[in-house]
């Protein structure tokens, strides 16, 4: 495995499977990979070109200036966007063969560079526009400059090793701990009494090169923890420390015994590691443990300081393969380790052979898990899986198909595909328009709807600003409670559900003639055909609770009924039974009235006079939720605020 032919033939391997259809695997495109478009597409239109991003609570700007680049480059879509990752997963292997050759010789190295090259969690997570892909790259490269420095103490080479460790901040959260290894590294050659002076230009280069960032959180000292805080293991654990332990050995067992259990990071609970590499592991663990020296100390400590992040991230979401990604590529070195051991304890006549076994079994094990298996997996998850952890499939072929529809055709998407970062960024810069109970399609329009349950959370990033404003000035409370409370304030941007979708479609039908067209991966589309005269009113029967989405409403009450001095629209929470007004309004008999009501969860709602009793004559019409346009375009934050004090009064909180 130490030929040079081998090596460059590993090396073109491992680019060719993180590259190949990059844009049909993984399958669609989630929000963060779009929001990463959608920031680069922001700059191309003349926008400011930040150190750090303020949206999506907060992001580091390495990756997204690569995504820049490689627009430029090769123009829009999903394989664009996940092409930085990719280049950055085929630089990992060929400085694991750099760095390994120089600690224990080429024929580990190339051992260790076929790990690395056909690893299922590498190659997973290379094939994924995730900003945390480009700090096992940039965290090797930083030893291999600070190795570099060790070996010949020229201030220039110090300088670069320095800068290399401060990129590594500006690349995901989980690297701020990463500059402790090239500082362990110099600790273990440099003890003597000029110590101080080779340190001298790897520190300061190190502190220079952290000061625009420094700056930029000067400007916005909240985004800082924004994120590390909000998934931190205190932020849900009533006890962290009792959690802590919990969190490490689910992580310690994460690469044999049982991995994360996000479909979207792995295949969902198998162990990281395949079950050849995970044996070899184990034993190269051991053999570390026992031999001890430098190189040995180094991934050791490695592997404990970069675990910290999961380790301290929320419980519900251990072990977690994204936040430990820094920790790549040690198991790979050490099962490198382990398969050299076993090879020396076999003895010569034997080594052949498992040689031979070990470099078929590993690509084919691996290849066979990433390629067939996990993305058959993901056909079974249902609905409510999907949104949480699958690819945002719907989103993605509703954006493909907005791209390649003819000009000039009237599209309508519902709120949730409307807001969407993927749909958004895939559509292209195609028109579409929001989706009410109001609109006026021309024939031949095609409306499309979510008649499914689906999580609302990944909203485009003017709502999502919006969000991270209210969270912090509010105060740190819980994510639920801020939640709760931007819904309040935003009606209908976050709570838009399945349930909303359909009621849209009962009430639509009643004015247009809708023929429904092939569906697009589980999302339905309709196309208008014709206008149904004086068919946009609907009756709501007296005397009766209606379960209504979340969102806003508007109930007319044409004429009311004799000895009626006062109305009131009245809300009842189905889960706790509650019941409050939504808004009160003297009135005077004969005369109508407008009552207006914003729901945050699925509720039941009914009219009532002064007295709490049912109103049961008049002539109501319902007319549905408001447009979500005006939501976007304020900012209450004072009315934000107001609500949500009156939101937690009302819940009792």
């Amino acid at each position: 495995m130490h030929k040079t032919w081998v090596v460059l033939l590993l090396l073109v391997a491992a680019t060719a499977i993180r590259v190949v259809g990059l844009d049909q695997l993984p399958p669609g495109l989630w929000s963060d990979e779009a929001n990463h478009g959608l920031e680069v597409k922001a700059i191309k239109e003349g926008g400011p070109r930040p150190v750090f991003f303020p949206g999506n609570c907060g992001q580091e700007p390495i990756y997204k200036y690569l995504v820049l680049l490689a627009t430029a480059v090769r123009g829009t879509g999903a394989a664009t966007l996940r092409l930085p990752s990719a280049v950055s997963g085929s630089l990992l292997v060929l400085l694991t063969w750099c760095w390994v050759r120089r600690i224990r010789g080429r024929e580990e190295a190339g051992w260790a560079m076929l790990l690395v090259a056909f690893g299922v969690w590498h190659l997973h997570f290379s094939r994924i526009a995730f900003r945390a892909n480009l700090g096992p790259t940039a965290g090797l490269a930083a030893l291999l400059l600070t190795d570099s420095y060790v070996r010949h103490p020229r201030p220039w080479r110090g300088v670069l090793a320095g800068l290399s460790a401060a990129l590594l901040w500006y690349t995901y959260p989980a690297f701020r701990l990463f500059p402790l290894l090239p500082a362990v590294w110099l600790a273990m050659h440099w003890t003597g009494h000029d110590r101080i002076r080779r340190w001298a230009a790897p520190v300061a280069a190190f502190a220079v090169g952290l000061v625009p960032l420094m700056w930029a959180w000067a400007h916005m000292p909240e985004l800082i923890t924004a994120r590390s805080s909000m998934a931190s293991l205190w932020s849900e654990t009533p006890d962290p420390v009792a959690g802590f332990f919990r969190n490490l050995v689910l992580h310690a067992g994460m690469f044999t015994v049982a991995g994360d259990r996000n479909p979207r990071h792995n295949l969902s609970g198998e162990p990281l590691l395949d079950a050849l590499t995970g044996f070899f592991f184990v034993i190269g663990l051991g053999v570390a443990l026992a031999r001890r020296d430098r190189s040995d100390r180094l991934l050791l400590v490695w592997l404990v300081v970069q675990l910290m992040p999961g380790v301290l991230s929320v419980e519900r979401q251990a072990p977690h393969g994204l936040r430990t990604l820094g920790v790549l590529p040690v198991p790979y070195l050490l099962a490198a380790s382990g398969l050299m051991y076993v090879r020396q304890a076999i003895g010569s006549r034997w080594a052949p052979a498992l040689s031979l076994a070990v470099a078929l079994a590993i690509p084919s094990i691996n290849l066979a898990r990433y390629f067939v298996v996990w993305p058959a997996s993901l056909d079974h998850l249902d609905q409510a899986e999907e949104a949480l952890f699958g690819f945002h499939r719907p989103e993605d072929a509703v954006g493909r198909w907005i791209a390649g529809s003819p000009p000039g055709r009237e599209i309508y998407l519902s709120p949730q595909l409307y807001l969407h970062w993927t749909t958004a960024y895939m559509a292209g810069g195609a028109p579409y328009r929001l989706t009410s109970d109001d609109i006026n399609p021309d024939p031949g329009a095609v409306i499309v709807l979510q008649l499914h349950r689906r999580n609302a959370w990944w909203m485009r990033d003017d709502f999502r600003k919006n969000f991270f404003r209210v969270w912090t000035e509010t105060g740190r409370v819980s994510a639920g409670e801020i939640w709760r409370a931007v819904a309040w304030a935003y009606p209908q941007c976050p709570c838009m559900t399945a349930l909303s979708d359909s009621l849209l479609l009962e009430r639509l039908s009643r004015r247009f003639v809708l023929r429904e067209i092939a569906p697009l991966e589980g999302v339905s589309r309709f196309e208008v055909a014709a206008a149904r005269p004086g068919g946009d009113a609907e009756a709501w029967a007296p005397d009766s609770w209606r379960r209504l989405p979340p969102g806003c409403l508007t109930v007319t009450v044409d004429s009311l009924p004799q000895g009626v001095g006062t109305v009131m629209l009245a809300a009842r929470d189905e889960e706790s039974n509650r019941v409050w007004t939504l808004e009160r309004h003297a009135v005077t008999p004969g005369e109508g009235v407008i009552l207006h009501g914003c729901f945050l969860f699925p509720s039941c709602a009914r009219i009532e006079t002064g007295n709490g009793d049912a109103l049961t004559g008049g002539t109501w019409r319902y007319a549905g939720p408001a447009d979500t346009e005006p939501y976007l375009r304020r900012t209450p934050w004072g009315a934000a605020r107001r609500m949500y004090a009156r939101l937690r009064l009302r819940m009792g909180t």
